[in-house]
């Protein structure tokens, strides 16, 4: 590595932009050592724009963003100031500016993303400490700027879609920045849903760009939301363990009014990976919500935070009310998850996130308004009893799982308790679990 160091210094700029002779320079960053990466990007300094645009030379540019260190990274970032609009446009130079975002600290992607709102930040650059790229701020600081930021925004990311940039977290964030300061009702809106509707499944699987479906599906007519959940739904089995896409489920659930069309577009998916869902802390979300609705012992604060935030935007798009939707999704549900707790009791009860989806599928289809057959849930729960048969003191035996224990006392006492009630919420009709089993000699009582 000395020896060849030594032998291209001097001539790195001539080698990078070779197909053969980029090679050299690549693996010299690669195997040497930080001090001879800090010699190469020195000797390349003033020519990173022109690399990211060259169909060898873009290739050193991701290895010096992966293997240099924080400065020879802000370096080549500090560079890119001014440009990244007509970077992100250009073929070869489009992926090095989603790298260069990725490796970025949160203060230089405040400063990459501004140039997407039009030239004016491209030319007239801001090194205060409080810059920022939130558009919501800079329209609050210049709302008479709104009408041509917004057009220019919205200009910049229809010629992305249309080269199929979509798929890039930078793009994904500017698609954000415009939809959440869309006006609601308005052809920012229309146009905007227009634009990217079929392109809605290549989405969900970053932080933004779920955001940016949730906020699709929440200002969608009832036209619009049929043809996202056409999209949408090969991919809901992946979305309904994906760390941001379950968002994109609750999302559905909360805005779409027809109920049925959303079971048939939402419970084939998770039909096909039920067991591993109950087993998984984020795939049971979207098992559960139909049941429990936004309750933080099952949805994480967040994910609550983010369904509050668009919730002035589904008053106005939605009629049904949130309590009715849930009712009704349970009716969809229920009978089939049921169905799973009597076929795989058993495993259920054995595993900690099992039990409690046995727990909330239960009591939410017992207190299911408009009905759920109780003979389904009797059969559920017959099987559930049916696990504790022995001796609780043998090795192998179910009250020995992580989870059985707290399942069956919730079940026998007829609901948790309620710290400020002092008194245990049970479900009504009462489940009279303790009239299941083998054990019991007499007949079970109605409630």
């Amino acid at each position: 590595m000395d020896e060849l160091c030594q032998m291209i210094k001097g001539n790195v700029k001539a080698l990078v932009f070779k197909h053969d002779a980029s090679r050299v320079v690549q693996t010299a960053v690669k195997r040497g050592t930080p001090q001879q990466r800090k010699e190469i990007a020195k000797e390349l300094k003033g020519d990173y724009v022109n690399m990211a645009q060259s169909t060898y030379g873009r290739y050193l540019l991701v290895k010096l963003m992966y293997y240099g260190d924080q400065s020879t990274k802000s370096q080549v970032i500090s560079e890119f100031y001014g440009h990244v609009r007509n970077l992100i446009k250009h073929r070869e130079a489009s992926i090095v500016v989603e790298d260069v975002w990725q490796y970025a600290t949160p203060k230089e992607q405040e400063r990459l993303m501004r140039e997407f709102y039009g030239a004016e930040f491209a030319v007239f650059k801001d090194d205060s400490e409080t810059v920022t790229g939130n558009l919501r701020k800079i329209l609050e600081r210049a709302p008479e700027k709104r009408a041509i930021i917004m057009k220019s925004l919205f200009d910049l990311i229809k010629q992305l879609v249309e080269k199929d940039e979509f798929i890039f977290s930078i793009v994904q964030r500017a698609m954000l920045e415009y939809i959440s300061n869309a006006t609601p009702g308005t052809s920012e809106v229309t146009e905007f849903l227009e634009l990217v509707t079929e392109h809605l499944h290549e989405f969900p699987f970053t932080k933004p760009g779920a955001a940016v479906v949730q906020l699709c599906i929440t200002h969608g007519t009832a036209k619009d939301r049929k043809a996202m959940l056409k999209v949408l739904k090969p991919i809901i089995g992946q979305l309904a363990s994906h760390e941001s896409g379950y968002r994109v489920i609750l999302s559905i659930y909360e805005c779409v009014d027809d109920t049925t069309l959303v079971a048939k577009t939402v419970l084939p998916g998770l039909q096909s990976r039920i067991m591993d869902l109950t087993r998984s802390n984020i795939g049971r979300i979207p098992l559960l919500y139909p049941f429990v609705g936004r309750n933080r012992r099952v949805i994480h604060p967040p994910a609550i935070q983010v369904l509050k935030d668009l919730d002035h935007i589904r008053q106005t798009t939605s009629k049904k009310d949130l309590p009715q939707k849930q009712a009704e999704l349970v009716n969809h549900f229920a009978p089939a998850f049921i169905d799973v707790i009597k076929t795989n009791a058993m495993d259920l009860v054995q595993d900690a996130f099992g039990s409690k989806f046995i727990y909330e599928v239960i009591f939410g289809a017992n207190y299911s308004p408009t009905g759920v057959p109780r003979e389904k849930v009797d059969a559920a729960l017959e099987a559930v009893a049916e696990t504790a048969k022995g001796d609780p003191q043998d090795d192998g035996h179910v009250m020995h799982s992580l989870g059985a224990g707290r399942l069956f006392k919730l079940l026998v006492q007829g609901g948790q308790y309620d710290d400020a009630s002092k008194s245990v919420k049970g479900s009504y009709p009462s489940l009279n679990f303790f009239f299941f089993g083998v054990y019991t000699p007499f007949p079970r009582r109605e409630a």
